[in-house]
């Protein structure tokens, strides 16, 4: 987990999931842990003394042995790099109920003179502007790819596990309900935890959540059983008893658990009650699958009914999956927008997912690169440093990517409840500006 409440939130969520099925997990690694010695201008400090009060909570919630590992000033990537991550991970195990702090002492005065956290890095005397990295910076059209034009528009964010997708997502939700259009946000995502950075309860059915702006969770259980309910009673009295029970028979395979998902995200985007529809999605692999659930139901459903009163329900059925994606292939009426940290691996696979999505028929329209950190804070070199590999990779998503690509900057404070949510907007207003332009020198 990292040192913040929404990853404490999932860990102990996701712990107690595993403890249901016998599976106690014997260790908690809280990874990304600021070192002291480098907050010391304000913006850091905070950061830093929030961190510890995460810590400090995840000590008291969680009884299992955990051990620490310290942000670097570069990424952990190379042969060279891992070996010295194991070394401070493994080497040094810290005994329970001790917090980050008392660590990161310890794992300084194993090596006084080389810092964990600078070990294998060279400290660079001067970083180059970020004009010079990143060329002519203009600002995108975001209301005209995010806002609706005389009808619905689905926006839909995809990417890697643990970049921010949620918070952005909430973000977004927010943004198109302020500019003054009904917006419902959705998660199909199992593990979705926006009703923590709404820091309200979100249910299975929309709910208002402030003016404008409506949130629901897709249940996964309850969307498969009424699925799986209403495909029975539409069929009872209509075939034999054998179809029958090949039909629960089928029904009750994971890929209907999945299906019954898709049922529930397709009727959102057939209502006309909303202007804007926000899904948080799953991580990539997920987002897929549902995508190409349309393609499966069909040999599904050819498996399970061969009369020909049948024939025409799964025709119907077929036509019904086929215009939803043709809403979703449709560039006026859904943006696919990937979201991800400026870093290599999360580059690769928002990449591997881009091209996914275009052998579906979906273009991506945005990418958002998250956590960005801001020039005026980065001080000393640690942060110049880290600053510096996040520019280089801004520059590569540009060329690799060759889409508008929004900069959202590393907030000082976790965004959690309506009113931080408010004050991001004028963040996203702002980042706007630094979207990399299309014609970025090389």
């Amino acid at each position: 987990m990292r040192p913040e409440e929404l990853s404490l939130y999932e860990t102990l969520r996701a712990s107690k999931e595993l403890e249901t099925i016998g599976i106690k997990s014997g260790e908690i690694i809280i990874n990304g842990i600021l070192p002291e010695e480098v907050c010391d201008v304000e913006f850091f400090r905070k950061k830093y003394e929030a961190q510890q009060k995460v810590i400090s909570d995840a000590e008291l919630e969680i009884s299992k042995p955990k051990r620490y590992m310290l942000l670097r000033d570069n990424e952990v990537k190379g042969l060279a790099a891992l070996q010295d991550v194991a070394g401070e991970l493994f080497t040094q195990h810290s005994p329970l109920a001790k917090g980050a702090q008392g660590v990161v002492k310890e794992q300084e005065r194993h090596n006084p003179l080389n810092p964990p956290f600078l070990r294998g890095n060279q400290i660079q005397k001067s970083i180059p502007n970020s004009n010079d990295l990143l060329g002519n910076i203009e600002k995108p059209d975001i209301d005209h790819l995010l806002l609706p034009d005389k009808q619905s528009k689905a926006i839909c964010f995809t990417g890697k596990g643990g970049v921010g997708k949620t918070t952005i997502s909430c973000v977004t939700a927010v943004y198109t309900a302020h500019k003054g259009f009904k917006t419902l946000i959705v998660t199909t995502d199992p593990a979705a935890h926006i009703g923590e950075v709404f820091d309200v309860k979100v249910y299975d059915e929309p709910a208002e959540i402030t003016k404008n702006l409506f949130a629901v969770l897709i249940d996964q259980d309850k969307a498969f059983n009424e699925y799986k309910e209403r495909v029975l009673e539409d069929a009872r009295g209509k075939y034999s008893e054998d179809m029958m029970a090949a039909m629960e028979e089928e029904l009750n395979s994971p890929c209907i658990e999945e299906m019954a998902a898709f049922d529930k995200f397709i009727r959102f985007i057939e209502s006309s009650a909303y202007d804007v529809i926000v899904f948080d999605t799953a991580p990539t692999g997920h987002t897929l699958r549902l995508l190409d659930l349309p393609f499966d139901y069909a040999k599904q459903a050819e498996r399970m009914i061969s009369t020909a009163e049948a024939a025409g329900t799964k025709r119907e059925t077929e036509n019904r999956f086929r215009k939803i994606i043709e809403i979703l292939r449709n560039k006026e009426q859904s943006v696919f927008c990937l979201v991800l940290y400026p870093e290599s691996t999360p580059i690769l696979e928002s990449h591997r997912a881009m091209l996914d999505l275009k052998d579906a028929g979906i273009e991506t329209q945005l990418v958002v690169a998250n956590m960005v950190l801001p020039e005026e804070v980065c001080e000393n070199d640690f942060f110049r440093n880290r600053r510096e590999m996040q520019l280089r990779y801004l520059k590569e998503i540009k060329h690799k990517f060759n889409l508008p690509v929004l900069q959202f900057p590393m907030m000082q404070e976790e965004i959690k409840g309506i009113d931080p949510l408010s004050t991001a907007l004028k963040t996203l207003r702002e980042s706007a500006k630094g979207v990399i332009s299309e014609n970025v020198g090389s």
